[in-house]
């Protein structure tokens, strides 16, 4: 991705300089490339950073790779589609899209439970876009979904502001931590009937597994 990256720019500076027509379908390869290379980069990295874990507290969370690759792999599939006459407007249309799917590979949420607050986080590389603490008292309610198959998710509804979803973020434990948060600071909550049959099946296999042991 590093080295294709200069060189689509080179290619633009080029183009841009000379007033030479944009060569669109080298730029949409490239893309592609890129794109494809920074996902396989981005889950090399989030497998790393599990076994590594920057604070005890800290929960985290991006976009499935698995959709965006599904999309890409749609897109090249559709590289030979022409419609008379509109060839390169295709071509940039579809440059486009594969430069939003390349921002949504590289956002990166956090979900911190401390003490006495919470603070969630969306990052874009290494830049904060958006970030808030919460204190107890901020909290209106907090609801604990089932999400997917079998998956623990929580919606924190904010007396101010938009509801927080808390779904997809690892460890899995984050919902447990949570929902100490609440108890620890008699925050109004409800739970499922889905995610209280998750939460028993969960607590079962938990003493089946130290049985074994």
């Amino acid at each position: 991705m590093i080295l294709l990256l200069p060189a689509l720019l080179i290619q633009l500076l080029m183009s841009s300089w000379f007033e030479l027509e944009y060569d669109w379908e080298y730029i949409y390869i490239v893309s592609i490339f890129s794109l494809v290379s920074s996902m396989i980069l981005i889950s090399a990295q989030e497998i790393k950073g599990r076994r590594k874990k920057e604070s005890k507290f800290l929960f985290t969370a991006s976009l499935p790779n698995g959709p965006l690759i599904s999309l890409t792999f749609v897109m090249v599939l559709n590289t030979t589609i022409n419609v008379e006459g509109r060839e390169r407007e295709i071509l940039i249309l579809q440059i486009a899209i594969l430069a939003i799917f390349f921002s949504l590979a590289f956002i990166k949420y956090k979900f911190y439970i401390e003490e006495n607050t919470l603070t969630f986080e969306i990052n874009f590389f290494t830049i904060q876009l958006y970030k808030r603490i919460i204190f107890p008292e901020e909290i209106k309610h907090v609801k604990f979904i089932r999400t997917g198959w079998a998956q623990k998710s929580a919606i924190i509804k904010l007396k101010k502001g938009f509801p927080l979803r808390i779904i997809n973020f690892d460890p899995k434990n984050v919902c447990i931590e949570l929902d100490k948060f609440t108890d620890r600071h008699s925050i109004s909550i409800s739970k499922t009937k889905d995610y209280i049959r998750l939460d028993k099946y969960s607590r079962q296999q938990l003493l089946n597994g130290k049985a074994r042991f």
